[in-house]
């Protein structure tokens, strides 16, 4: 099982380890890069406007950002440096990762769950997996879009998602847990 971001590696690792592993289950998992999502990301934060402060830190990681996009644009960035506490190493390695070929060689049952409010993985992101699915006629994947899921997978009561209910008080929703025991008991 993968969530968030190890989620769209499950692919890849589903296909190395496919004497070993029968099924896998994919929630809130993206197949782009990370600088992609950190981009979009920040730009929901600020549009949500979380305050003076939040403000400045997602607009000093969007500047960062800018940088490591051009750096890498223009392939002078090296292995050893570090973008937004992270090396170069990691983000090239991650913006050369082929998701979709990587999907179109699962062999095994695989889930994908997906929260309709998540706005740090999005049902963009749910479309492209599902429009893979179709393309190269993986019945062997099954997807799941809960509308009013946001990113932890916690009902969102509010219209837009944001931050704020990361940090109330929540069980499992039972939903999540139906869709979880339908599937493994198939």
């Amino acid at each position: 099982m993968g969530y968030s971001l190890s989620a769209g590696y499950l692919p890849q690792l589903l296909n190395h380890l496919s004497d070993k592993v029968d099924k896998g289950i994919m929630i809130a998992g993206s197949p782009r890069s990370l600088m992609e999502l950190m981009e979009e990301q920040l730009i929901y934060l600020l549009d949500y406007d979380m305050g003076p402060h939040f403000n400045a830190n997602y607009e000093v990681m969007l500047d960062s950002l800018a940088v490591l996009k051009e750096k890498a644009a223009n392939k002078t960035a090296k292995e050893e440096d570090i973008y937004l506490n992270v090396a170069y190493k990691y983000w090239k390695s991650d913006a050369e990762y082929d998701a979709q070929a990587a999907f179109k060689k699962v062999k095994q049952p695989l889930l994908i769950l997906q929260g309709g409010k998540d706005y740090q993985v999005t049902v963009k992101d749910y479309d492209s997996w599902m429009q893979w699915k179709k393309k190269y006629r993986k019945k062997n994947v099954v997807g799941v879009l809960l509308p009013e899921m946001n990113h932890i997978m916690n009902i969102s009561t509010d219209e837009r998602s944001s931050p704020n209910e990361y940090y109330k008080d929540a069980e499992f929703e039972v939903e999540l847990i139906n869709e979880l025991k339908k599937w493994i008991l198939k």
